[in-house]
């Protein structure tokens, strides 16, 4: 990738490392928590431009949140 590209990338998609404790659950929650905010950024954007329902949206972060909480659940066991 080009300097150009990522700089567009963490425009988009900014990520921010980790400063806890550094245990490889607490790096992995981090990063799908991440994921989820980025996620829900993007469909709130859609939805707010026309370009999903409210019901679709809804649906779609709702699945998002099982997968946050299994993810929560595999990292705290």
């Amino acid at each position: 990738m080009d300097k150009p590209a990522i700089d567009q990338l963490n425009l988009l998609a900014p990520y921010h490392h980790y400063y806890g404790t550094g245990s490889f659950k607490d790096v992995a929650f981090n990063a799908n928590l991440q994921e989820f905010a980025y996620r829900v950024s993007i469909i709130a954007g859609l939805q707010s431009n026309g370009k999903l329902s409210a019901h679709a949206s809804y649906q779609q972060i709702e699945q998002l949140i099982d997968q946050l909480d299994r993810c929560m659940k595999i990292v705290s066991h």
